[in-house]
């Protein structure tokens, strides 16, 4: 229903702003009405159920609550795999999330598998010399170094 889809965008727009302003409590309200919406409507793309999924994820570990995070992330991850879109950068940007949290966890292992497979993905789709691959380079860096290694180049 076209009604259902204007009412679930504008919660998650909504959302995003509250995230963007460092609102969690708020944003969470309009991303838990946004995915009551989307899951009702069942729609045959699910790729704005795997954004809502991720912005919820991304909202939920900015408050600290890791498990949800970590759960919301990985049902976006497995719903990005059987899209209708592509989605490779939105799955390393989710798998980016739950890379931050496994390495607020002290999950160092998990969180560089994560990151490894974020690094391949942001590669594949934009080559070598992106700001997000730097980015994701700097990203291991700081989980090999948590885990006491010493980073050289």
């Amino acid at each position: 229903d076209v009604e259902d889809v204007v009412v679930a965008d504008t919660y998650h727009c909504l959302g995003l702003v509250h995230h963007a302003r460092s609102d969690y409590r708020d944003a969470l309200l309009f991303f838990d009405k946004t995915l009551k919406v989307r899951r009702k409507s069942k729609l045959e793309d699910n790729s704005a159920l795997v954004s809502t999924l991720y912005n919820m994820g991304l909202t939920l570990y900015s408050l600290g609550m890791y498990e949800a995070s970590l759960k919301s992330c990985g049902e976006a991850l497995r719903l990005s795999k059987t899209s209708n879109t592509s989605q490779t950068l939105l799955s390393s940007d989710i798998l980016a999330c739950i890379a931050l949290n496994h390495k607020d966890r002290g999950e160092y292992e998990k969180s560089l598998k994560c990151l490894k497979e974020c690094l391949r993905k942001r590669e594949l789709v934009l080559g070598g010399g992106s700001l997000l691959v730097g980015t994701t380079l700097y990203e291991i860096g700081l989980v090999c170094e948590a885990r006491g290694e010493s980073i050289s180049s």
